[in-house]
Protein backbone atom coordinates (compact mmCIF):
# COMPACT_ATOMS: atom_id res chain seq x y z
CA UNK A 1 0.00 0.00 0.00
CA UNK A 2 1.39 3.42 -0.97
CA UNK A 3 2.06 5.99 1.74
CA UNK A 4 -0.67 8.29 0.38
CA UNK A 5 -3.17 5.42 0.60
CA UNK A 6 -2.08 4.74 4.19
CA UNK A 7 -2.55 8.39 5.13
CA UNK A 8 -5.99 8.52 3.49
CA UNK A 9 -7.03 5.30 5.23
CA UNK A 10 -5.92 6.77 8.57
CA UNK A 11 -7.82 10.04 8.20
CA UNK A 12 -10.92 8.23 6.91
CA UNK A 13 -10.84 6.00 10.02
CA UNK A 14 -11.21 9.10 12.18
CA UNK A 15 -14.32 10.16 10.22
CA UNK A 16 -12.94 12.50 7.56
CA UNK A 17 -14.59 12.68 4.14
CA UNK A 18 -13.13 13.74 0.81
CA UNK A 19 -14.19 16.99 -0.83
CA UNK A 20 -13.61 18.25 -4.35
CA UNK A 21 -10.17 19.87 -4.56
CA UNK A 22 -8.99 22.63 -6.88
CA UNK A 23 -5.39 21.41 -6.47
CA UNK A 24 -3.81 18.92 -8.84
CA UNK A 25 -1.22 17.84 -6.26
CA UNK A 26 -3.40 17.48 -3.14
CA UNK A 27 -6.66 15.72 -2.24
CA UNK A 28 -8.88 17.63 0.21
CA UNK A 29 -10.63 16.13 3.25
CA UNK A 30 -12.78 17.50 6.06
CA UNK A 31 -13.87 16.25 9.46
CA UNK A 32 -17.19 17.26 11.08
CA UNK A 33 -15.52 18.25 14.37
CA UNK A 34 -12.78 20.39 12.77
CA UNK A 35 -12.88 23.88 11.30
CA UNK A 36 -9.94 23.20 8.97
CA UNK A 37 -9.21 20.87 6.08
CA UNK A 38 -6.72 18.06 5.57
CA UNK A 39 -4.69 17.99 2.36
CA UNK A 40 -3.02 14.74 1.26
CA UNK A 41 -0.27 14.91 -1.35
CA UNK A 42 0.49 12.30 -3.97
CA UNK A 43 3.61 11.26 -2.07
CA UNK A 44 1.73 10.86 1.24
CA UNK A 45 2.40 14.28 2.73
CA UNK A 46 -0.31 15.57 5.04
CA UNK A 47 -1.16 19.20 5.69
CA UNK A 48 -3.92 20.85 7.74
CA UNK A 49 -5.36 24.35 7.57
CA UNK A 50 -8.13 26.64 6.32
CA UNK A 51 -6.56 26.58 2.85
CA UNK A 52 -3.61 24.86 1.23
CA UNK A 53 -1.64 28.13 1.25
CA UNK A 54 -2.26 28.62 4.99
CA UNK A 55 -1.76 24.98 5.96
CA UNK A 56 0.97 23.43 8.08
CA UNK A 57 2.66 20.06 7.70
CA UNK A 58 1.52 17.09 9.77
CA UNK A 59 3.55 14.53 7.82
CA UNK A 60 5.92 13.60 10.66
CA UNK A 61 3.05 13.04 13.09
CA UNK A 62 0.97 10.88 10.79
CA UNK A 63 4.02 8.88 9.67
CA UNK A 64 4.67 8.02 13.33
CA UNK A 65 1.02 7.00 13.84
CA UNK A 66 1.06 4.78 10.74
CA UNK A 67 4.27 3.05 11.90
CA UNK A 68 2.81 2.48 15.38
CA UNK A 69 -0.35 0.98 13.85
CA UNK A 70 1.74 -1.32 11.65
CA UNK A 71 3.75 -2.47 14.68
CA UNK A 72 0.55 -3.17 16.64
CA UNK A 73 -0.93 -5.09 13.70
CA UNK A 74 2.26 -7.11 13.25
CA UNK A 75 2.36 -7.88 16.99
CA UNK A 76 -1.30 -8.96 16.97
CA UNK A 77 -0.64 -11.29 14.03
CA UNK A 78 2.30 -12.89 15.82
CA UNK A 79 0.26 -13.47 18.97
CA UNK A 80 -2.59 -15.08 17.03
CA UNK A 81 -0.23 -17.69 15.55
Amino acid sequence: MKKSEQVITHIERIGSTELPSTSIKFRKFTHPADTWFYFVGKNGSLRAGQSLADSMSLTASVTRLIKERQLRDDFAKEESI
